[in-house]
């Protein structure tokens, strides 16, 4: 399964390594690092899956955020609605993506039968 992320304000060298040097163990991995200012970058943290269910919230994606989320501490809301899910990818993911690599588009998913 191909799996794209985003990861912006990676300061420790060894977390932008970690990050980056993932190739063989996988392939399927892509993820950019976007060193970005906090004015030009959403802070709000989204996953999409497979353009049908979305997680978005305040939480970091991580084993402790998603922790703090379940103690009331953090926010983490799943999203179900198609067309819902569609916007976050279409508004916020996809654009950055671009951003990422100005020779890309952003690839923007629909719904269609």
């Amino acid at each position: 399964v191909a799996v794209r992320g985003i990861v912006s304000g990676v300061r420790n060298d060894a977390m932008h390594r970690e990050l980056t040097a993932y190739g063989e163990e996988a392939p399927q991995l892509n993820i950019r690092i976007y060193q970005n200012d906090a004015q030009s970058f959403p802070h709000q943290k989204i996953i999409v899956i497979d353009g049908l269910m979305a997680f978005k919230g305040s939480a970091n994606l991580t084993d402790f955020g998603w922790r703090k989320a379940a103690q009331g501490r953090e926010v983490i809301e799943p999203v179900t609605d198609v067309a819902e899910v569609l916007d976050l990818h279409n508004r916020f993911f996809s654009p950055t993506w671009a951003a990422a690599d100005q020779r890309e588009q952003a690839d923007k998913i629909s719904m269609s039968i």
